[in-house]
């Protein structure tokens, strides 16, 4: 792959991880926040590796090229985790609108809540198109190969949730499959486990803490593999 940058083979490998709340420590139910200790990267630490997470509530491909100058640019990074999706298929009538949004917080469980959030999961237009999120993230791929000396790309699928939005999510898989081949990269695709499994699930849009913990072992094995390090 092409980069700007040379690493000396003594200097430490470093991990830039991008992605949204599920590669973040966000706030969850009373008002906790989801320890960081959980998240699918934190084990990557026994590797001794340098982890650079850019992670952020709601983010998707297109605020990631709006803040691409600075984290990009600076990442100085080998191996990339590109966890991102979920928010580009999520409707923006339902991220903008105070009723709805009040109505999913409170509602969601219920029989009338849950019949509500799908109908405007299923009726309304993504956020971001599917051809929108490809170009989105060939552009992505691009600035990172331009700034740094890239080992490796590692995608994540987007995660299993309302079921009306399922045929988005898989074809929005399908994109990020497709742009890892393109880079000789790794897709983990934890959909279809998601469906039959639904501990993997915490809820609509989260991966659960056991799928954190399958994804680290999935991580670790390969970066090991990879990048000739030992566990």
């Amino acid at each position: 792959m092409s980069s700007r940058n040379s690493i000396d083979k003594d200097e430490k490998m470093r991990v830039c991880i991008i992605g949204d709340s599920n590669s973040n420590a966000h706030q969850i139910e009373n008002n906790s926040l989801w320890n960081i200790k959980d998240l699918y990267w934190y084990p990557l630490l026994k590797l001794d590796l340098e982890i650079l997470p850019i992670a952020f509530v709601r983010n998707n491909t297109k605020r990631i090229l709006t803040m691409s100058d600075f984290f990009i640019k600076n990442a100085n990074s080998n191996i990339f985790i590109i966890q991102i999706g979920v928010n580009d298929i999520t409707s923006d009538f339902l991220n903008n609108d105070k009723i709805i949004n009040k109505i999913y917080r409170f509602q969601r469980k219920t029989k009338m809540g849950k019949w509500l959030i799908n109908y405007l999961y299923k009726s309304r237009k993504n956020k971001i198109n599917s051809l929108e999120f490809e170009n989105n993230l060939k552009k992505i791929i691009n600035l990172i190969k331009k700034y740094n000396n890239v080992k490796k790309f590692i995608f994540l699928s987007i995660p299993y949730g309302i079921k009306e939005k399922n045929e988005y999510v898989v074809k929005y898989n399908e994109i990020l499959n497709k742009i890892s081949i393109e880079n000789n990269g790794v897709f983990l695709n934890y959909f279809y486990d998601q469906k039959k499994d639904s501990s993997l699930i915490r809820d609509e849009l989260h991966y659960s803490k056991k799928l954190h913990d399958r994804i680290s072992e999935k991580l670790i094995e390969i970066i090991s593999i990879e990048c000739n390090i030992e566990k």
